[in-house]
């Protein structure tokens, strides 16, 4: 299993998360790696604007193709599917996004090139995560069955 991060503004975590189901997205130009991420990996949820942090994680149950449904704030601007390459998610873990601001994980020393809005988390990334995880939504990530095979 791997872990990825998926860097989007707030408002669009808080749109994919509130859908039925919940669901995250990409752009062609994320096709290689969206096609390297297979379901039962974990992806990690980087806020931005105003939010600065991760704000949960999920296991991504499926991965499917729609260029017609309009659901990102980006999206129903433009009037266009921007965000094609979906997935959809299951097991989430994130807090409610009125609390994002102060209870989100700070991953600045992780070095990540933050113009790269998908990209999978190196190992040694992901075990910190975990045990940031664990410590700031007071949890424990091994004891949870839908992330036992799963973690780093």
């Amino acid at each position: 299993m791997s872990h990825w991060i998926k860097i989007d503004i707030k408002e669009n975590w808080r749109t994919g998360l509130k859908h039925s189901p919940p669901l995250a997205a990409v752009s062609e130009k994320d096709r290689p790696l969206y096609l390297a991420a297979r379901p039962g990996d974990i992806l990690w949820f980087y806020a931005i604007r105003p939010v600065r942090g991760i704000v949960g994680f999920a296991k991504i149950e499926k991965k499917y193709k729609d260029e017609k449904k309009l659901i990102f704030l980006p999206e129903l601007r433009m009037r266009k599917v921007l965000f094609p390459l979906r997935f959809r998610l299951s097991d989430i873990h994130a807090g409610d996004y009125k609390t994002w601001m102060d209870s989100h994980i700070n991953i600045g020393d992780f070095k990540l090139d933050w113009t790269v809005e998908f990209q999978p988390l190196l190992d040694e990334h992901s075990k910190k995560l975990i045990r940031r995880a664990e410590k700031q939504f007071d949890m424990d990530f091994l004891a949870l069955k839908e992330y036992m095979n799963s973690a780093a």
